[in-house]
Order: structure tokens, then sequence, then C-alpha cells
């Protein structure tokens, strides 16, 4: 399919329309002038202390016994906020929610959470509807977006998309325009001690 035809000339495009296109992410990519591939990907795992992880966990179980993950807003304030918060307390990072970003016409909008530390960059898109193809496309345009902020240069960026108890990575080699999408995901809170080590590892020298 020629990129031509997913995106129209003169037409503007937020982050969030990526996830409504119906096509698939690949050819989304190509008219953006990126190449999506799929592997399992090695991430380096940072030092969380063991007392932190388990009061994370105990705190995360806890609520899932009581509070319906029925809504978005729900899966944010019980899932991904908690997690990252812990995550921006054993960095030191900064972290930004609903970050604006404007490029251009075709990349435009806000980041759902953007944790920075130096010259380590970090940023989580969460998934609609529990969508994570359609929400991994969301966030593949705000890695391209990040890659030519007015930032420190880099050769790769790291994201991830969730939907609160599911989490997938992405990895955007700015060198060869390639995004690497993670084939395994991270469950929570079965899966908590990796997913926070990744995370920490990502913002961490």
């Amino acid at each position: 399919m020629s990129p031509k035809t997913i995106l129209n000339p003169g037409q503007s495009y937020n982050f969030h329309d990526y996830f409504d296109l119906p096509f698939e992410p690949e050819d989304v990519l190509k008219a953006l002038n990126h190449n999506l591939r799929h592997d399992t990907l090695e991430f380096s795992q940072g030092f969380v202390p063991q007392e932190r992880l388990q009061e994370l966990q105990a705190r995360i179980t806890r609520s899932l016994r009581y509070v319906s993950l029925s809504s978005c807003h729900a899966r944010r304030e019980v899932l991904v906020a908690p997690l990252l918060l812990e995550v921006v307390d054993l960095t030191e990072s900064q972290l930004r929610i609903e970050y604006p970003v404007q490029i251009n016409e075709q990349l435009q909008g806000t980041i759902d959470y953007y944790l920075y530390k130096e010259e380590k960059r970090l940023i989580i898109c969460e998934a609609k509807n529990n969508d994570l193809t359609k929400g991994f496309t969301q966030l593949a345009s705000q890695m391209i977006a990040l890659s030519q902020w007015n930032s420190p240069e880099s050769s790769k960026f790291m994201g991830a998309v969730t939907c609160g108890d599911i989490w997938q990575f992405g990895v955007l080699h700015t060198a060869s325009k390639t995004i690497w999408q993670d084939i395994n995901l991270f469950r929570v809170p079965a899966d908590l001690s990796s997913l926070m080590k990744v995370l920490v590892a990502a913002l961490l020298p």
C-alpha cells in the first residue's frame, strides 16, 4: 500500500488520530518514513530495592481486590500512576503528564507520560479500549516526534504502551529510522518486578 493513501496531504494529524487510522501499523509508519520490526528485545535491568518492590506489589494487589478497572481513569489511577511515581522517586527523574509536542502537521499532540533525566528519556502511551496494537501505533508516532524534538541528540528512544495491567515496549533507532516492537508483554502485578527494573534502567546511566 502506498504511503500516499495513508496520510492525506494538507490534513492535520495528532497522536490520537494514529490510534484511529484503519491501517496496519507498518503502513502507517512507512507514511512517516519509518520501518517497524518485531523481535524479542533485551532490556537492561536497573536496581530496585526488594522492599520497595514488595510494598508496591502489595499496594497494587490490595487495590485490585476492591477497584473495578472498567474505565481508563481507574486503570490510570490504580495501576499506571503508582508505578510511574515509584520510578520517578527511584531515579529522581522528571515526569510530565499530557506533555504537549508539536513538530509539524503530522506529528503533534500530547504525550500521556514523559519521563526524563538528563539525556535519558522515556515515554508512556495509554492504550484506549485495551487495544495494544493501535496503541503501539500511537506510541510510535510519539517516539518519532520526540526524536525530532528540541532535546539532546540520542541514537535511540524507548517507549511503552500500556492498558494498565499489560505493558509492551518499543525502541526507536534514529539512524536507521526503525522502530523495534518487543513481542513480549509485561503483566501487572505478575511481572511487576521485571517491569520496574526495565523502567528504572531506561532512565539511569
